[in-house]
C-alpha cells in the first residue's frame, strides 16, 4: 500500500501590523475574516480602512441611508471587536 505524501505546514511569523482595506461594511469579516482572526491571536495590530459607510443596499422602504449607515457601522465596530482588531 503506497503512502501519502503529508504536507508540513510552513510556520509563518505573523506580520506585526496589519491594515485591511475593503470597500463595503463586512467586506473583511467575508474576505480575510479567518486570517484576521488568527494574525489577532498570535499578536499582529489588525486595523480595518472601510471605505463606504453601507447606507445603500436595504430593500426596506422605511430605512433612511442615514440610519442604515449607522446600523452598518455598530455591526462593523461589533465584528472587529469579535476579531480583535484596531478601531
Amino acid at each position: 500500500m503506497a503512502q501519502a505524501k503529508v504536507r508540513k505546514r510552513r510556520q509563518e511569523t505573523p506580520p506585526a501590523k496589519v491594515m485591511a482595506i475593503v470597500a463595503h461594511p463586512d467586506d473583511a469579516e467575508f474576505a480575510c475574516g479567518g486570517t484576521v482572526a488568527r494574525w489577532t491571536r498570535e499578536g499582529s495590530e489588525v486595523h480595518y480602512l472601510v471605505c463606504t459607510s453601507g447606507n445603500k443596499g436595504s430593500k426596506d422602504r422605511r430605512m433612511t441611508p442615514h440610519r442604515l449607515a449607522e446600523i452598518r457601522e455598530r455591526e462593523q465596530m461589533a465584528a472587529s471587536r469579535v476579531l480583535e482588531s484596531r478601531r
